[in-house]
């Protein structure tokens, strides 16, 4: 059963990206989504009305008990994000994308990218809508999880 973190930070429109992320993961049979925002700024006891709803990223909260991690935030909020990634130890081979509001521009992306990367995260890129990426997240860490499953076995095979 993968599971799939989604962490926002931004305005109402990272929000809505950030549901409809969740709402794809979700349609993947099995698959446990959570979302979390990330705290934004010196006031992190009253979030912007909109994030009230999702609880914030516990520090405890390990960020590799997940198969798959998917950032989304508007302009402030992806730099926020990439910041806090810097932060965080290794995610090798756990599925990472980034979504950001439209009115990002598209190579703000990258720096956020590069991050997940640097992390040893098996990266999604592509254009698609938050829900199709969200869908393809889940799918992705299903399959590299249930590869997982087989390394260290006993050397026999089996078939499914």
């Amino acid at each position: 059963m993968p599971k799939l973190l989604v962490l926002v930070s931004g305005a109402a429109g990272a929000h809505s990206l950030a549901e409809a992320v969740a709402r794809g993961a979700s349609a993947v049979r099995f698959t446990e989504v959570s979302v979390r925002r990330l705290a934004s700024g010196p006031d992190k006891e009253s979030p912007e009305p909109h994030l009230a709803k999702y609880r914030m990223l516990d520090a405890d909260e390990k960020l590799t008990d997940h198969d798959a991690l998917v950032l989304v935030g508007d302009e402030s909020g992806a730099q926020r994000l990439a910041t806090f990634l810097d932060g965080v130890g290794p995610l090798r081979d756990q599925v990472g994308a980034v979504v950001l509001s439209p009115e990002v521009p598209a190579e703000r992306g990258w720096p956020l990218s590069a991050a997940l990367g640097r992390q040893g995260m098996i990266l999604l890129s592509g254009s698609e809508d938050p829900d199709s990426l969200g869908r393809r997240a889940a799918t992705v860490a299903g399959w590299v999880r249930h590869a997982k499953s087989h390394e260290g076995g006993t050397g026999h095979h089996h078939h499914h």
